[in-house]
């Protein structure tokens, strides 16, 4: 997927962010490392493919597409830290979701101690995998990306 366009985007809901945070001077690489392991997480819980126990499994389409998204917003916001491509090629390392996240969440754990842009590459595009795993397309993604955006504009418009 070509994230050209969302990510000029994201650049500026970054700056500014950072400027209603007083943060703008700050490395917020390990932060937003953390946060994107907790929405990788929060996707997981939507999706639900490690539920065994359960035996119904009500989803919410809509739910599952924010979480996506908000994955998207940090491996974003690193990709420009980290200088990297804004084409990212989906990765599908199993049929199995459950192994597809655990690869998932492996690769983006590396990113603590080896940040390169070909490591954020691998895990964003093994999260993009997961995407397609998940039933999501490209053009949904935009549009909830560009939606989410907004709100996330407004909350720091009201101080979130």
């Amino acid at each position: 997927m070509d994230f050209t366009r969302i990510l000029n985007m994201q650049s500026e809901l970054d700056r500014n962010i950072e400027e209603a945070h007083g943060v703008e001077n700050e490395d917020l690489t390990n932060r937003k490392l953390v946060a994107l392991i907790v929405e990788i997480g929060e996707f997981a819980n939507e999706i639900r493919p490690f539920k065994y126990w359960k035996k119904t499994m009500d989803i919410n389409e809509d739910h599952i597409k924010e979480e996506f998204v908000d994955g998207i917003h940090f491996f974003l916001s690193l990709t420009l830290k980290a200088g990297g491509s804004p084409v990212v090629d989906p990765i599908i390392v199993s049929e199995d979701q459950n192994i597809q996240l655990s690869t998932l969440f492996e690769e983006t754990s590396k990113l603590n101690s080896k940040f390169t842009k070909e490591q954020l590459a691998k895990a964003f595009g093994i999260y993009m995998g997961m995407g397609k795993l998940a039933g999501l397309e490209e053009t949904e993604i935009e549009k909830f990306y560009i939606e989410k955006n907004r709100v996330n504009y407004e909350r720091v418009l009201n101080g979130y």
